[in-house]
C-alpha cells in the first residue's frame, strides 16, 4: 500500500511539474496587446461612416433625406466588407503567430 501511494506521488508530482507553465498562464501577450478573456476586437483600417441627419418637410428634402440614407447604406456594406477581411487577415495572422510560438516550444 505505501509503495503504490509512493508511485501515485510520484505520477502525481510529474504530472503537476509537466503541467505547471500551462497552470500559471492566465494571457497572452502580442506586441503590447494583453490577450484576456474580456479583450475587444477593433478595426485599425476601416472607418465607420456616421448615419446621415435629414430633416424632412417636403418631397424635394424626402428625396434627399432618401438618396442620403441609400448612399449611408452603401457605405455600411463597404464597412462591413472591409471590417470582415480584415478581422479575417487578423485571425490568420494570430494563428500564424500561436502556431509559430508552439513549434520554437
Amino acid at each position: 500500500m505505501e509503495k503504490t501511494m509512493r508511485s501515485f506521488l510520484g505520477v502525481f508530482v510529474v504530472i503537476v511539474w509537466h503541467f505547471t507553465p500551462v497552470a500559471d498562464t492566465v494571457a497572452g501577450e502580442l506586441g503590447y496587446q494583453n490577450i484576456e478573456p474580456y479583450t475587444e476586437w477593433s478595426s485599425t483600417d476601416c472607418y465607420k461612416p456616421n448615419p446621415p441627419f435629414s430633416f424632412v418637410n417636403d418631397v424635394e428634402s424626402y428625396n434627399s433625406a432618401v438618396y442620403e440614407f441609400n448612399a449611408y447604406v452603401m457605405e455600411i456594406q463597404s464597412y462591413l466588407s472591409c471590417i470582415t477581411l480584415e478581422a479575417e487577415e487578423d485571425m490568420n495572422t494570430f494563428q500564424n503567430i500561436l502556431r509559430e510560438a508552439l513549434n520554437r516550444s
